[in-house]
């Protein structure tokens, strides 16, 4: 069941995505069940719309500039699913003569991610629609006609097949990255620098081709996140078009992406809203044409969906959720204003696109000079000849994009054309400059392995028999001599051949010459080399055991000067040996015992190393995370020091970091206990000699025991409360002094009074016996 809902949820979303007339996979016993969710289907969905009038309990609400639509020509597009479920939705292919847009992707690497930027073309058509007066205003005026900001070159739209003038703008730059509704919108309207809204006295390059009306007067808006009731939906969708704006729909496919479609109506059953009418950049998969779709809007776990997905009984299932609700005003009240206030402002439009004129007819000439400057460059490179004749024609491709930006002057802003044959141009210089970085490259190791070749074949020398043969003797057997003139003689004529050449060809292919000559040589001198075990094969194995040693020779850092003396002392011993073999496999037994040897020494000496160290650990659980960590090593190295030579070498490293850190932690501690002894030193002293001398000694035993006990402890949390107890004790008995003294004071008070009372009551009696 919990797959059957997931492929539920998939399924019902793949028509919102990008429709595609999926093969029904329903088998035979299941036919007659698939024909009648077809006929359930037809009769639900063209009862809801019929084909030829709208039913009395059906009302519509379209963007401003759609007056009407007709549905003469209404389609069913459904696609079977595995659960007997049916997705699908009505539709209308475009007739030319509607007024909403429908911009399709191409499915390709560069505009996949650009439902946006297709959506924000609809936009600006309808916009640029709905303004036609006010803009044919705009750019009769003489600073706006050399702009160079004309929004109708843009303005074009084929409804056969929806190409867009604006989607093509945004494909050359935005091509392969995601944008934002709002603010791409922003940008093309008042001229906020894209992608981050800020606004700039420079108008950004990209749009701002109404700047001067709207200033920084935003067109957009959009709804909050979500709707949790069909009202809500519909008061938002309602007031907008009241508003006379255009919409966009935004919606979640997963939890990872979503996808935003065009608006331009809706539809009310009985005085609820039912469905939505939209259009989507891709679907060009499914409809060839233009197409209007009508998608039903539902609450589903409270929130607003829409779903094309039916289920047996004519009821939706699943869907997408609802996020945003774009709007687009259509900004006539700005225009109004902007031409109310034309004459007093326009000496200041004509001063203001004057000095725009010159620095961008001064930002052309130093581009040019630029351009013209990597042209001479690329012409004058010494591997310029080597090119593909195609690509020696790229130059002429550079002089002729700079005769149409040359062409621009006279413009006070960019226009948009400007920038797309810069980035034509640059894209030229790129594969020049790849191509000569790649050749240099191959020159360079062409010189190397020139001098390579020459130093090798300097050390051919002439024996005393007058054959060409190797300094080493025995490498080569003197009848090779035919297979080594051969590779001299095609080295020499290769390298000769490159001389010669001035690189008229890709010097990458006189690389693979040399290496294969090389390959060749070799390879044949190899199978020539006797296998009786010669002093040249030896030597190979020597070589081997060097290698070895050095690498060995590398773990000393953790030795001290004894063990680096025996380790050389074992090289000395198995080297004194490599002359008393005579055979291969002795040899190599004697590489084996030879890396075996090595290997025991490493372990003794981090054994003998890493004693001395436990050893020099004063507290347990130093003594005992070092312990673990020293037996760890020891298995590391049992099982991956042939193999793993690098790792080993990393592995001792950290071990021996990691005592020293438990070394300074250690060391740490005790100049922590011997701070805290001295502080209650101190103290004890200033306050000794106020205690009684038959209470001075215990305190002086309680002090010592205190000290001798806080030398044992493993932490400055133990020795803080060892100083804590002892203060208190101190303090105790203070307390006790203090209180004795009180009541020493109250008695002689007590005392005193007495004394007074008895004197007072004698003086009394002795006047009575007057």
């Amino acid at each position: 069941m919990k797959i059957r809902r997931i492929l539920k949820t998939v399924f019902s979303l793949l028509p919102i995505i990008a429709p595609i007339n999926f093969i029904s996979t329903i088998t035979a016993n299941n036919e007659n069940n698939s024909d009648v969710l077809k006929n359930k289907l037809n009769e639900l969905l063209k009862n809801n719309l019929a084909k030829e009038s709208i039913g009395s309990n059906y009302s519509f609400k379209w963007i401003n500039g759609i007056d009407s639509v007709n549905f003469n020509g209404l389609k069913v597009y459904k696609t079977e699913l595995e659960d007997n479920s049916i997705s699908g939705y009505l539709y209308l292919e475009s007739n030319g003569q509607e007024k909403w847009f429908d911009a399709n992707k191409n499915k390709n690497d560069i505009d996949q991610w650009l439902c946006t930027a297709a959506v924000v073309s609809n936009s600006l058509n309808w916009f640029v629609q709905q303004n036609k007066s006010n803009i044919e205003s705009f750019y009769n005026e003489d600073f706006n006609k050399n702009s160079g900001k004309n929004i109708t070159k843009l303005f074009k739209y084929n409804y056969e097949n929806g190409d867009s003038g604006f989607f093509e703008y945004f494909q050359n730059i935005l091509g392969k990255r995601s944008s934002n509704y709002d603010i791409l919108i922003d940008t093309m309207i008042n001229g906020y620098s894209y992608p981050y809204n800020e606004y700039k006295e420079i108008p950004d390059k990209k749009g701002g081709f109404f700047r001067d009306v709207f200033e920084r007067n935003r067109l957009t808006s959009k709804s909050g996140f979500g709707f949790l009731s069909v009202k809500a939906l519909d008061n938002y969708i309602s007031n907008a078009i009241d508003r006379n704006s255009s919409l966009a729909l935004s919606y979640k496919i997963n939890n990872n992406f979503g996808h935003i479609v065009s608006l331009w109506g809706v539809d009310y059953k009985n005085g609820v809203l039912d469905a939505v009418y939209i259009t989507d950049s891709d679907d060009k998969l499914t409809h060839e044409k233009p197409t209007l779709k009508r998608y039903p809007v539902r609450l589903i776990n409270g929130k607003m969906h829409i779903s094309t997905n039916y289920g047996s009984d004519g009821q939706q299932l699943n869907g997408a959720e609802i996020y945003w609700v774009h709007e687009l005003s259509n900004g006539k009240n700005y225009f109004n204003d902007y031409f109310k206030n034309l004459d007093n402002n326009r000496e200041k439009f004509v001063q203001k696109y004057s000095q725009m004129t010159m620095e961008f007819n001064n930002k052309i000439n130093n581009d040019i000079e630029k351009f013209e400057k990597k042209v001479d460059e690329i012409k004058n490179n010494p591997f310029f000849s080597s090119l593909e004749p195609e690509f020696v024609e790229r130059p002429n491709d550079i002089e002729k994009f700079i005769k149409l930006m040359n062409d621009l002057k006279g413009y006070a802003f960019e226009p948009y054309e400007y920038s797309i044959y810069t980035s034509k141009i640059n894209a030229i210089i790129l594969k020049y400059e790849n191509f000569f970085s790649t050749s240099k490259s191959h020159l360079n190791w062409l010189n190397e392995s020139y001098k390579n070749l020459m130093t090798f074949l300097e050390n051919i020398s002439v024996s005393e028999d007058g054959n060409d043969i190797p300094k080493s003797k025995t490498w080569i057997h003197k009848k090779d001599k035919e297979l080594l003139d051969s590779f001299k003689e095609n080295v020499f004529l290769s390298l000769n051949e490159l001389k010669t050449m001035n690189f008229q060809t890709s010097l990458s292919g006189y690389e693979n010459k040399i290496r294969n000559f090389e390959f060749e040589f070799e390879n044949n001198l190899r199978s020539k080399i006797y296998y009786g075990f010669q002093e040249d094969f030896k030597e190979q194995y020597l070589k081997e055991v060097d290698s070895i040693w050095k690498n060995f020779l590398s773990y000393t850092f953790i030795f001290d000067k004894f063990f680096e003396n025996e380790a050389n002392d074992i090289y000395q011993t198995y080297s004194k040996k490599k002359k008393d073999f005579v055979t291969k496999e002795e040899y190599e037994k004697y590489i084996e015992q030879y890396i075996l040897e090595l290997k025991k020494m490493l372990l003794s000496s981090i054994y003998s190393e890493a004693q001395i160290k436990i050893k020099s650990l004063k507290y347990e659980s130093n003594k005992t995370e070092f312990n673990n960590e020293y037996n760890d090593l020891i298995k590391y190295i049992n099982e991956n020091f042939e193999n793993n030579k690098d790792e080993t070498k990393h592995k001792v490293k950290d071990f021996r970091n990691k005592f020293q850190i438990l070394k300074n932690n250690e060391i740490n501690l005790e100049n922590f206990k011997d701070n805290q002894i001295n502080i209650l030193r101190k103290y004890l002293n200033s306050v000794f000699y106020e205690y009684k001398s038959v209470d001075r000694r215990n305190i002086f035993l309680a002090f010592k025991n205190c000290a001798n006990k806080i030398d044992y402890l493993e932490s400055k949390s133990e020795v803080q409360r060892e100083i804590e107890e002892f203060s208190k004790y101190l303090n105790k008995k203070k307390l006790s002094k203090i209180n004795l003294s009180i009541f020493t004071k109250m008695f002689i008070t007590l005392l005193s009074l007495l004394t007074s009372l008895l004197i007072c009551l004698f003086a009394i009696y002795l006047r009575k016996l007057k």
